[in-house]
């Protein structure tokens, strides 16, 4: 352990150049202990791993629960730019891909308010209204630290043509306490 923590520090120390390299590693690899270390070692690169968010968002779709925790671990260190990749293949799930969906929802959650910020521009703004639901309940379910979003939602709730994207607003709305209420009315 000390010596993954010191080849972790110095890789960090060598910034994009590791990154590029890590994520390259980590794309291609099969192990899933390794999978699970060059995470969390491309956690700990800051804004040099940032531009390779997309990577270890790939990675929330393994089927080893350590690596993909490793992987959603490493997105929150990473802050902005891996919210906005999280955002991207957000946008892109079908149906068939739940878990994954599932996966992106809870690093979002991990994230607190970047986070929530993230998903209010999918209510907001998404294409397809499956993404504008699926984001809406999640918005819902992340609580306290979604009450800034309120109108966000209350606006999709009132102009939202998808009967299933609009009951998730509502529904949002309702688990976010009186205040989420009082949107509600306004929207009779």
């Amino acid at each position: 352990p000390e010596v993954r923590s010191h080849v972790r520090s110095v890789l960090a120390a060598m910034g994009d150049a590791a990154a590029e390299e890590m994520a390259r590693q980590l794309a291609d690899c099969e192990d899933s202990v390794h999978s699970q270390r060059l995470a969390e070692a491309m956690g700990d690169l800051g804004h040099a791993g940032g531009s390779h968010a997309g990577v270890l968002v790939e990675k929330l779709a393994h089927s080893d629960v350590a690596v993909w925790r490793a992987a959603g671990e490493a997105l929150v260190r990473l802050g902005s730019v891996a919210a906005e990749a999280l955002a991207e293949r957000l946008g892109q799930l079908r149906p068939m891909h739940a878990y994954v969906r599932m996966r992106l929802e809870e690093v979002l959650r991990w994230m607190g308010s970047e986070g929530a910020a993230v998903l209010a521009e999918q209510v907001a703004s998404a294409q397809r209204a499956q993404v504008r639901m699926h984001a809406a309940r999640a918005l819902g379910r992340m609580g306290a630290v979604s009450l800034p979003f309120l109108e966000v939602l209350a606006a999709r709730l009132y102009k939202e043509t998808d009967a299933a994207a609009r009951r998730a607003a509502a529904e949002a709305l309702a688990r976010l306490g009186p205040s989420g209420g009082a949107h509600l009315t306004l929207c009779l």
